[in-house]
């Protein structure tokens, strides 16, 4: 039982540390544009199937423009993929939610609703309908830890490759809220619009960045996740789900609170599945204990509770 246990936090932390990054975005997009967007793994789905297409047509593995290995050839393929990401965060903000974030949340809550739907319905037109297989971006054997008599834990290469990509990413995404102007200006306009401005704070091309690196760190999660789910229209419906769990869970006022959240979820998800009665029953699960702690702290475990003004 101990060994299930190991085994499922080893493959729970990967899968939750994608959770993390995806709620990290939707948080970033909540705190500036005062908005959930639903639309956030859609715009990331369209892009990944753009990382895929260039894979496949502009990267082939022999002839033409050729990069030996298929690691390689989806490093190169993923840029394009990324940037793909920033654009339609740019767009999303600047030709929609500029013009009606001053107006009412729930117009703004609708468009991305709306967005949803065009993402999806555009995948499915432009792209194919069918399930597609994405290639891994490691191809190693597992790394087997303990003996075959004794407690033995198996962690997949495509899990530690995940783990570094979402360490490295974070302590980025740490570094530059931290110590760049950048980090400031979102961390202020965050907290206050208003005072923002006041302080010189182009708050329109802040909420243009947020958008942009918002989509963009949803775009790599659904990359690393594309191998395991193939590529189709509601690929990242789950995650964008259990990106808003780990939000929520963690507390939007606390943007790696996401993190935290996320790498909670995604343990918690994998320990509930060890019990064969619990199988298929690992959403409601976790839901429900989400709403025991908000019930308890509903500003999010390591969200902080606002004081009230008298």
């Amino acid at each position: 039982m101990l060994n299930n246990i190991l085994q499922a936090i080893v493959i729970g932390i990967p899968q939750g540390a994608l959770y993390g990054l995806m709620g990290f975005g939707i948080a970033m997009i909540f705190r500036t544009a005062g908005t959930l967007n639903f639309s956030h793994g859609y715009s990331a789905m369209f892009s990944v199937l753009i990382t895929l297409t260039i894979y496949r047509t502009l990267l082939p593995g022999s002839g033409g423009w050729e990069i030996q290995t298929q690691t390689w050839r989806v490093l190169a393929a993923a840029p394009f993929g990324i940037a793909s990401g920033a654009i339609f965060g740019i767009l999303i903000d600047t030709v929609l939610m500029r013009k009606i974030k001053n107006i009412s949340p729930a117009s703004m809550l609708m468009v991305t609703l709306g967005l949803l739907m065009v993402f999806e319905g555009a995948a499915n037109l432009i792209f194919s309908p069918n399930f597609e297989p994405f290639p891994r971006l490691i191809t190693a054997p597992p790394l087997i830890v303990g003996g075959e008599e004794g407690m033995r834990v198996v962690i997949r290469s495509n899990d530690i490759a995940v783990m570094l990509i979402a360490l490295a990413i974070s302590i980025s995404m740490a570094l530059i809220m931290k110590y760049t102007n950048i980090g400031l200006a979102i961390r202020a306009r965050g907290q206050d619009r208003v005072g923002a401005q006041v302080v010189g704070i182009n708050t329109n091309l802040v909420d243009r960045i947020v958008w942009a690196l918002a989509i963009s760190l949803a775009v790599v999660v659904g990359i690393l996740l594309a191998p395991l789910t193939t590529v189709h229209a509601t690929m990242l419906m789950n995650t964008q789900l259990f990106g808003i769990t780990a939000a929520v869970l963690g507390g939007f006022g606390s943007l790696f609170g996401a993190i935290w959240g996320g790498l909670m979820v995604g343990v918690l998800e994998r320990i509930v599945d060890i019990h064969p009665a619990m199988d298929g029953y690992e959403t409601a699960i976790i839901f429900f204990l989400v709403i025991i702690v908000l019930v308890f702290k509903p500003e999010g475990i390591f969200g902080t509770k606002k004081r009230r003004k008298a």
